[in-house]
């Protein structure tokens, strides 16, 4: 009877501790997600260049996405369940430069998730936001980007930076 109790005090307690160190993961405000072991922020309307500057001065990035699991949980950060208008999405952190399209954290841009016929006029629409609903009268949209020029003023962004330890 002894030896039960005290094995379930220990059990409880090293619970308790994981629940404690998972939900210590991020900063207050910011949401882990497990598969990355990263802590994703949504920030408010900025232009891609302000919402860089302001992820990088919270110690992250505009978000990079490197898999479909990734690219499905960001879109949702940000949903709203309403259509979307062009400037009602979401920023993201990849870019074009340098005749290539990189993520602001350097990371390798092998996924990619684009609205069809996008990209497109990258030129001028250098910059990529995600669509955290379906676009317009777009169906099945929702978690597709589109790029659009860098100073288009967004609804949200989201930051990306890595766990804590």
């Amino acid at each position: 009877m002894q030896k039960s109790t005290i094995l379930l005090c220990v059990l409880a307690v090293a619970f308790t501790a994981s629940q404690v160190t998972a939900v210590n993961q991020c900063d207050e405000f910011w949401t882990y997600f497990q598969m990355t072991n990263s802590c994703y922020w949504a920030g408010d309307g900025l232009d891609f260049d302000a919402a860089e500057a302001s992820c990088v001065n919270l110690g992250g990035h505009l978000a990079s996405i490197h898999n479909s699991f990734e690219n499905g949980f960001v879109a949702t950060l940000t949903e709203t369940g309403e259509r979307q208008k062009d400037d009602q999405m979401t920023w993201i952190g990849l870019h074009f430069a340098g005749n290539n399209w990189q993520w602001t954290d350097g990371t390798n841009s092998a996924y990619q998730q684009w609205i069809r016929g996008d990209p497109k006029n990258v030129k001028k629409d250098d910059c990529v936001s995600i669509l955290q609903d379906d676009l317009g009268s777009h169906k099945n949209t929702k978690g597709e980007w589109h790029n659009v020029e860098c100073n288009v003023r967004m609804r949200k962004f989201v930051c990306k930076k890595n766990a804590n330890y």
